[in-house]
């Protein structure tokens, strides 16, 4: 057997699957889909969920916040 070296630790410690870029990346379609305006915001909240699985709870808090205020300033501008 070999001994494992960073980037296998990495992948199976889970650095190859990241919660908050599978929720950017989802924020990012689902906005696109609704504005290319609103994507940005879309995928800061998406973001910010991720960040809620990966127990970072002031990345969290702080995206989730930024792009909730973003979705409704661009509510108020339609």
């Amino acid at each position: 057997m070999r001994e494992l070296n960073s980037t296998d630790i990495s992948n199976v410690s889970g650095g190859a699957f990241s919660f908050s870029d599978y929720g950017q990346s989802l924020g990012l379609a689902i906005g696109n889909a609704v504005s290319s305006k609103v994507a940005e915001a879309a995928s800061l909240l998406g973001k910010g969920i991720g960040n809620i699985f990966e127990c970072k709870f002031i990345d969290a808090v702080n995206n989730m916040s930024t792009g909730i205020r973003g979705i409704i300033s661009w509510a108020k501008s339609r």
